[in-house]
């Protein structure tokens, strides 16, 4: 009889460490639930950010991408299924459009929401710009700076170049792609 309490005890220990392992082993606030269109091995250009523990989270890829207009700067993408990509973007941390290699193409200081107290001297990423009647169109920017009034400081306008050849390549790459928009 001691025996069979004994593994009863085994037994419900066992079970309970088994269950908080599967729970750890769930999906936590920062992951995806849904998967993307494509798998990672075939993506070429991906956008990265890092979430509250420094990981990084992949936000979207160049499949992802619909078509860049050079001219206003948007960038529209496929949203894809379950939670959107604007809620994925945290506010003061950086995104990062990589290459398979890992290769940095281009650098973003932060995301940026349409309405939005902080002011950023370097390149952002806007989701949503403000029409004329005052409504947010949802599309999302990359812009030199936030807000938009800024551009002709000084700071700005150093960033600009600086990121020249980061945009080159940010432009090239969705070029041989067929991202661009054409007009």
């Amino acid at each position: 009889m001691k025996k069979q309490n004994e593994k009863r005890w085994m037994m419900a220990i066992v079970v309970v460490c088994m269950a908080v392992l599967v729970n750890s082993c769930g999906l936590d606030g920062y992951e995806m639930e849904k998967p993307f269109t494509t798998c990672p091995t075939e993506r070429g250009l991906v956008a990265y950010t890092t979430n509250e523990k420094g990981q990084d989270v992949i936000l979207f890829s160049d499949k992802d991408i619909v078509w860049f207009d050079v001219d206003t700067r948007e960038l529209r993408l496929k949203e894809t299924e379950g939670e959107p990509i604007y809620k994925r973007l945290n506010p003061f941390h950086p995104i990062e459009f990589r290459t398979n290699n890992n290769k940095v193409v281009l650098e973003v200081s932060s995301f940026v929401g349409a309405w939005d107290s902080r002011v950023f001297d370097n390149l952002v990423l806007i989701y949503g710009k403000v029409n004329d009647d005052g409504t947010i169109d949802k599309h999302y920017y990359l812009c030199d700076c936030y807000p938009q009034q800024l551009a002709s400081d000084e700071r700005v306008k150093a960033n600009i170049q600086k990121n020249a050849a980061q945009w080159k390549a940010f432009v090239d790459y969705l070029q041989i792609q067929g991202k661009i928009l054409m007009k």
